[in-house]
């Protein structure tokens, strides 16, 4: 929910976002409330409501109600961005097999259902995604976590451009640090990716 109605609520929108991104969390829309300023312009995508009432006896269900198409807006986005997201936790097995080379690993005898998928990191655990008869999230304990790499140095990140800085804080702050056989996660993914596409063209 964005505050764009005081002084600086542009500025303290973006930072809160700024903040989520680098703490690891997934922000897809913004929300703000109708004062009959252009603010939405500058960060999408956002979603403006009608202004709220002031009146403490008020309902709010005349408000609820000129208000129920944003709402019906902002449901259709974050339930389009958890499909695709569902949907490249899916892909990723098979997409990490044709590219990872995992350590102490046979790739050959490696099939994608026991590639293991991990969605975000929280504490000694980290966060998998399974499919049994539905999708889901569950925890597991991270048994093989190195302890000297498990605290990123926040204070390295100041060598870096901004925007490296910004993706390598969400990396961290989403997964610490991740043993990497037969596993994946997006961000390692996208840079092998990335490496196989610019300066390794042709040597996987």
């Amino acid at each position: 929910m964005g505050n764009y109605r005081r002084l600086c609520g542009i500025s303290g929108t973006a930072t809160a976002y700024e903040i989520l991104k680098l703490r690891g969390y997934d922000v897809v829309a913004i929300v703000i409330e109708d004062h009959g300023l252009p603010n939405e312009v500058p960060l999408l995508p956002v979603l403006v409501l009608p202004p709220v009432p002031q009146d403490p006896s008020d309902n709010l269900m005349e408000w609820f109600d000129k208000s129920e198409a944003v709402f019906s807006f902002l449901k259709e986005i974050m339930l389009s961005v958890h499909s695709e997201r569902i949907q490249r936790f899916h892909d990723m097995p098979k997409r990490a097999g044709d590219i990872f080379w995992w350590p102490f690993t046979q790739h050959k005898l490696v099939p994608k259902e026991i590639v293991t998928v991990i969605e975000s990191r929280c504490g000694e655990n980290i966060s998998v995604h399974k499919v049994c008869d539905k999708d889901f999230i569950t925890q597991q304990f991270d048994a093989c976590a190195s302890w000297w790499t498990q605290g990123p140095d926040a204070t390295l990140q100041q060598w870096f451009q901004i925007e490296l800085a910004r993706d390598v804080g969400y990396a961290a702050a989403r997964f610490g640090n991740v043993m990497l056989r037969e596993n994946v996660y997006e961000p390692a993914l996208e840079c092998a990716e990335l490496l196989l596409e610019g300066v390794g063209k042709g040597e996987n």
